[in-house]
């Protein structure tokens, strides 16, 4: 059966080689730019991935400030401040060790990180 239009793949080819080479070559280096970044981004799955998913059925921060324990900040110094915080953690955390379903209960300090991927931020 011969071809009715006259186009042919393989004529295209042979009289274009120069334009065929350059398409094969941008379309292997965007294969490979795709897989490259699907590299650096399943790096960056699999550290989010137990922060984000695992890390919350596990643990429940809470943030107790002095408004929260019941304290005036303005009418202590800051001795007496850290005092008084201390000893109304200490029974929050007795109060909330007595729940059903709690197993420890830690202070913990909070402080901004940040976690840097392989390419960008």
């Amino acid at each position: 059966m011969k071809n009715v239009s006259g186009l042919s793949a393989v004529r295209f080819v042979k009289n274009n080689k120069r334009k065929v080479s350059v398409i094969i070559a941008a379309l292997t280096i965007c294969i490979m730019a795709l897989y490259i970044v699907n590299f650096m981004l399943q790096s960056i799955k699999e550290t989010f991935k137990p922060l984000c998913f695992e890390q919350p059925k596990k643990v429940i921060f809470i943030q107790l400030g002095t408004s929260a324990l019941g304290i005036d900040a303005s009418s202590y110094t800051q001795d007496e401040l850290n005092e008084k915080v201390n000893e109304a953690r200490e029974k929050a955390k007795e109060t909330m060790e007595s729940m059903p379903g709690v197993k420890k209960v830690y202070f913990s300090q909070c402080i901004n990180s940040v976690i840097n991927a392989c390419v960008g931020q």
